[in-house]
């Protein structure tokens, strides 16, 4: 611990920033976990590449260089955009156009599309798929005041909206039938919901990387939901579990000189481990009484 705290006044900026992130992502994920789309995950992943890759291109076009501020709200805003849309293809495609496919399908599809779509775009460009991903996988160094506002802002909002409009995401994703014969417009909700989940995890994405944002957009949500016994109690115990985890990561990974995003995942995923086996003992006892 106390190796962690003679590296505060240096890194606390970067330190907030990915607290903030694995908050945000335990929330939004519980909708993609709800869903059971835990591959929608790495097809918006794939999307962000295009993204990021089409607004360097444009930051190049422009004449803006890496020292400047618009620089990087320009990656950001196009990781943001790809995302944002390539979260909202498989409910559309799937639930409202007629087609014969799944979820799983239109996410595999956005996976690969955006996969090739990626190659072919730095193919002819002046940087290559190298220096794009690299941008994807920052883990957070390099962090500023600017993305702990930006988080603290997206945290507030959309825990605001759900203290609003939580009944009607709930019901849309786990019981879209009922929803429609309460009144509600159960697709436009999934929706809207999958847009903002699409905008988080590409924001995410460009500064904490792939495998900080995969990982606390499924396994806080996956262990709150082994824990939980209502909706409510998930929307507590996701954020919960994504702080605690990512703290205990950070201080860790400071002691044994770790990459910190890396080590975080692994105690999320052993904070997950840890439920499923508290499931399964629960499940065992209840059956042998």
């Amino acid at each position: 611990m106390e190796s962690f705290l003679q590296t505060w006044d240096l890194f606390w900026q970067t330190y907030a920033t990915g607290w903030l992130i694995a908050v945000l992502l335990g929330i939004v994920g519980i909708v993609v976990v709800l869903k059971d789309q835990i591959f929608l995950g790495a097809s918006v992943a794939q999307a962000s590449t295009v993204g990021v890759a089409l607004s360097l291109w444009l930051a190049s076009g422009l004449g803006i260089v890496r020292e400047e501020p618009a620089y990087f709200w320009i990656l950001e805003a196009g990781a943001a955009l790809f995302a944002s849309g390539a979260s909202v293809l498989a409910p559309l495609l799937a639930g409202r156009m007629g087609l014969r496919l799944t979820l799983e399908s239109v996410n595999g599809w956005v996976f690969l599309i955006s996969s090739a779509l990626a190659i072919l775009i730095v193919s002819g460009a002046p940087f290559g798929l190298t220096e794009v991903e690299q941008i994807l996988s920052a883990g957070l160094l390099g962090s500023q005041f600017r993305e702990v506002f930006l988080f603290t802002g997206l945290i507030l909002l959309t825990f605001l909206l759900l203290l609003l409009f939580r009944h009607k995401v709930f019901l849309s994703i786990l019981d879209p039938d009922f929803a429609r014969s309460l009144g509600i417009r159960a697709f436009r909700t999934e929706f809207f919901a999958f847009l903002w989940v699409g905008l988080v995890v590409g924001l995410s994405l460009r500064i904490a990387g792939l495998v900080f944002t995969f990982g606390f957009l499924v396994l806080p949500a996956m262990a709150s939901r082994e824990l939980s016994r209502s909706p409510m109690q998930l929307l507590i115990i996701s954020p919960l579990l994504a702080l605690g985890s990512s703290v205990l990561g950070f201080v860790l990974a400071s002691w044994w000189d770790l990459p910190m995003t890396h080590v975080a995942v692994f105690i999320s995923a052993v904070f997950a481990l840890g439920s499923f086996l508290w499931r399964l003992t629960n499940r065992a006892r209840m059956g042998s009484a």
